[in-house]
């Protein structure tokens, strides 16, 4: 037969273990949440800096037709 002390600390240390695979999946979400919002951010960053090389190279095209 098993200890009773034995199948305390058992408990305890799953109890401890659960305690720390939430903490370890809570910290997970939040920094994936924050990497997304960061992500968000410089995808919208460098989306308005397309368009202005875009809208340059529209008008540096036009100029050299222009030219021509």
């Amino acid at each position: 037969m098993l200890n009773p002390s034995y199948i305390a600390k058992a408990n305890e240390k799953a109890s401890i273990d659960h305690y720390t695979d939430k903490k370890m999946i809570s910290t997970m979400k939040k920094g994936y949440q924050e990497m997304a919002a960061i992500n968000l951010s410089l995808s919208k960053l460098y989306f308005e800096v397309e368009r202005e090389v875009e809208s340059y190279y529209d008008h540096t095209a036009e100029s050299e037709v222009e030219c021509e």
